[in-house]
């Protein structure tokens, strides 16, 4: 309890993302707090192999001319850049427009207290899961002995696969041998049935998260909120 209103007061002046300062690039809104202490992320073209090494080059040079705070990340996969100034994003966005794939961090109040919380009930996403599902409920729970968690999760995945017709799951085990899991839901069906979810098995359900899908329009709305 300590340590959430800690993180709280560090980082409740936060400054949001808007569009309209990122120069065109692609932004998107973050899931969590980077590292514990880093509220945006650059995610750089090009990975540890394969990157125009003279421009990322010139462009460390001019990172560290203007601010040291910062956490780099190179896998073969990607190269992404933590920062806790805003206004060193916004300056990179505008002198290397072509050195970056997206930028991401909170774009609202209640995003922001959603991660500081670590409490996502919304995701903003392109897409709905699987092109299908608007609900995502996660599982979890660990409570009694292994053998009695077993038997809830067969239980409530048993409950799952009778009465949700439009869902998926992450990991369909029968058998509850699972630690974490997600079920995928359409929202007609997440109105109908999760009354009747909680009655039995609130204990395993760690949170429900809507997928709200972001574009254009309402990252637009954000800004002007």
């Amino acid at each position: 309890m300590y340590y959430n209103s800690w993180y709280k007061r560090q980082f409740k002046d936060t400054k949001l993302l808007r569009l309209s300062k990122v120069n065109g690039v692609t932004l998107k809104p973050s899931l969590k707090l980077y590292f514990s202490e880093y509220p945006y992320k650059i995610k750089m073209v090009g990975n540890n192999v394969h990157h125009n090494i003279e421009e990322h080059v010139k462009f460390s040079k001019w990172l560290n001319n203007i601010t040291w705070d910062y956490r780099e990340q190179w896998t073969p996969q990607n190269f992404n850049l933590f920062l806790k100034d805003i206004d060193v994003l916004y300056k990179a966005c505008k002198k290397f427009p072509h050195l970056i794939d997206e930028v991401h961090g909170p774009i609202s109040k209640d995003h922001l207290e959603q991660i500081l919380d670590n409490r996502i009930t919304v995701e903003y996403r392109e897409k709905l899961w699987h092109n299908k599902y608007s609900v995502k409920y996660v599982f979890a729970g660990n409570k009694g002995s292994n053998e009695e968690n077993r038997k809830a999760k067969a239980d409530l995945t048993a409950f799952i696969n009778s009465n949700y017709k439009e869902c998926k799951w992450y990991s369909n085990s029968k058998q509850g041998n699972w630690y974490v899991n997600y079920l995928f839901v359409t929202q007609k069906e997440s109105d109908e049935l999760l009354p009747f979810l909680k009655m039995s098995y609130n204990d395993l359900i760690d949170k429900v998260v809507k997928c709200e899908v972001i574009t254009q329009d309402v990252l637009e709305k954000k800004e002007n909120e």
